[in-house]
C-alpha cells in the first residue's frame, strides 16, 4: 500500500525555518538537489498546505528561468508532472497538475492511499501537524543541515502521546547534510487488527544501523481524528495573521535561491 511520507530539511535544533522566516541554511547543493529530485520521482502524488503551494509555484515556471542548473531543470519538470492536492479556505483556483482539496484530512488520504500506486508527499508546516497528530504519516525523512537556528518553525508539533520509530537508513552528503529515513511504528491496536508487512532496511551509499526502540503510544481514537480534521478546515476562517503561525513561511524570492531551497520539502 502507498507510504505518506513526511520530508523537509530541518536544522539541528529541530527547525524547518528560522525565526524570520529564513530558509537560505538549507539550500541544496547539486548532489543534494539530485537525491531530492530522484525521491520526487518516486512519489505518486504530494498534499500540499496553501503557502507551501505558493511558494513551490516557482517551479512551474523554472525552467523558462536563466541561469538555473539542468538538475533544477530536472526537478521543475518533475513536480510540474507530480500530482497536487491543496489544502486551503482562501484559494478558489490552483495552477498546474494540483486540485483543492474537498474532503477533510484523513478523508483525502484515504481516497488517495487506496487509488495511488506510489507513496505520497505532504509538506507545509500546519497541514503536516495534523496529518502527524492523525497519525496519517507512515515514514519520515529528514535532511539535518549543520545549522542552529535558535527558534521558528518545528519539524514536530507538540504532542500527546510518543511516537515509535525505527530507522531504515541514513546517508551523508559531501555538504555535510545527513539523512535519516523512519518509519512509524504500529501500534499495539493497529498489530491485533492487522498483520504489518515487514519493511527491509534502506540501501544507501552510506547505510547507517537501525534500530527499534519501545514506547507506549496511543493511536488517535475516530472521534479524534474528526475533531483534527475539522480543526484543520476550520482553519481557513481564520485571520491571516493567526493562520500565519501555523503555516511555513512565504520567501517570494528575488533569486531562485529562497525557492531552490524548498526542494527539500518533497
Amino acid at each position: 500500500m502507498a507510504k505518506v511520507v513526511y520530508s523537509m530539511g530541518v536544522s539541528v535544533d529541530g527547525f524547518i525555518a528560522g525565526p524570520e522566516g529564513e530558509i537560505d541554511w538549507s539550500a541544496p547543493d547539486d548532489e543534494l538537489h539530485r537525491f531530492h529530485n530522484e525521491q520526487a520521482r518516486e512519489l505518486g502524488a504530494h498534499f500540499l498546505g496553501r503557502r507551501l503551494y505558493e511558494t513551490m509555484l516557482y517551479w512551474e515556471t523554472a525552467e523558462s528561468q536563466s541561469g538555473i542548473s539542468e538538475t533544477e531543470r530536472e526537478f521543475a519538470r518533475i513536480w510540474q508532472a507530480l500530482p497536487k492536492v491543496v489544502f486551503s479556505r482562501t484559494l478558489e483556483r490552483v495552477e498546474g497538475n494540483a486540485r483543492l482539496a474537498t474532503q477533510g484530512v484523513a478523508e483525502e488520504v484515504a481516497e488517495l492511499k487506496a487509488r495511488s500506486g506510489k507513496d505520497i508527499g505532504v509538506g507545509g508546516a500546519a497541514l503536516a501537524s495534523s496529518f502527524i497528530e492523525l497519525g496519517l504519516v507512515d515514514e519520515f525523512r529528514l535532511f539535518l543541515h549543520p545549522a542552529v537556528v535558535g527558534g521558528g518553525t518545528p519539524f514536530f508539533p507538540m504532542l500527546e502521546e510518543r511516537v515509535g520509530l525505527e530507522l531504515m537508513g541514513t546517508r551523508t552528503f559531501g555538504s555535510q547534510v545527513l539523512y535519516a529515513r523512519y518509519r512509524t511504528l504500529p501500534t499495539e491496536r493497529s498489530r491485533s487488527s492487522s498483520e504489518h508487512p515487514s519493511v527491509e532496511a534502506e540501501r544507501l551509499a552510506q547505510p547507517g544501523s537501525g534500530g527499534r526502540r519501545s514506547v507506549t503510544s496511543k493511536p488517535c481514537s475516530a472521534a479524534s481524528r474528526a475533531a483534527i480534521s475539522e480543526r484543520w478546515q476550520a482553519s481557513g476562517s481564520r485571520s491571516t495573521q493567526s493562520r500565519a503561525a501555523w503555516l511555513p513561511p512565504i520567501q517570494r524570492p528575488t533569486s531562485s535561491r529562497s525557492a531552490r531551497s524548498r526542494t527539500c520539502s518533497v
